[in-house]
């Protein structure tokens, strides 16, 4: 599996304004902020698994979906 990464400095992560996205594309393009363990991780296993210790206990319907077994 590969995967095509960038590096931006921390004011130019994203783009100002919506990021467009073609709903008509073959694949999703993800924009996401990880830590250097994270994307390790991704390129090792080929996914990154969510960690519950990590959300915000203020709102966890937001994270439920990702702890989801696959």
């Amino acid at each position: 599996m590969t995967f095509s990464l960038r590096t931006a400095r921390r004011d130019r992560g994203v783009p100002p304004g919506r990021i467009p996205h073609d709903i008509g594309a073959p694949c999703l393009l993800l924009h996401t902020l990880q830590t250097e363990d994270a994307v390790g991780q991704l390129l090792s296993t080929g996914r990154i698994v969510a960690d519950p210790a990590r959300a915000w206990t203020e709102f966890p319907d937001a994270y439920a979906w990702m702890y989801r077994q696959m």
